[in-house]
């Protein structure tokens, strides 16, 4: 994206830059986000926002409605795909539409070798959070 330079990992540790814009630049895009074959980037403020896939455990699609400002009752939808670190850290990454969700999912398990738990059960904020 224009305009943005640079990686930050979100867990806050860098990891060699090479690496890192090499994964980046053979990345398939899905919307706003780019899947490597190690790591997830999306675009953050100023820097492509980054993270491991062996450093996530659950993935699931979250859907948040805003209301409008105009009484209409109107608002629109965003599609979240949600990340639970080891450490038990939950990020939210806006993945835009629905089928932009349902294609990042299903990379993240190609792509983790199904090692990270896909899709959302109340019983597994138990376990992961």
């Amino acid at each position: 994206m224009k305009g943005i330079h640079g990686f930050e990992n979100v867990l806050g540790f860098q990891r060699e830059e090479r690496a890192i814009r090499r994964d980046f630049n053979m990345a398939k895009k899905v919307g706003n986000v780019r899947y490597g074959k190690y790591y997830l980037f999306y675009p953050g403020l100023r820097k492509w926002m980054y993270i491991a896939y062996e450093d996530i455990v659950w993935a699931y699609r979250w859907l948040e409605e805003i209301k409008g400002r105009w009484g209409n009752g109107s608002g629109m939808q965003i599609h979240f795909m949600m990340l639970v670190t080891k450490d038990k850290r939950k990020l939210g990454v806006p993945v835009g539409d629905e089928k932009n969700a349902a294609t990042g999912l299903s990379m993240l398990k190609d792509y983790s070798g199904g090692y990270i738990d896909i899709g959302y059960a109340k019983d597994k904020e138990e376990i992961y959070l």
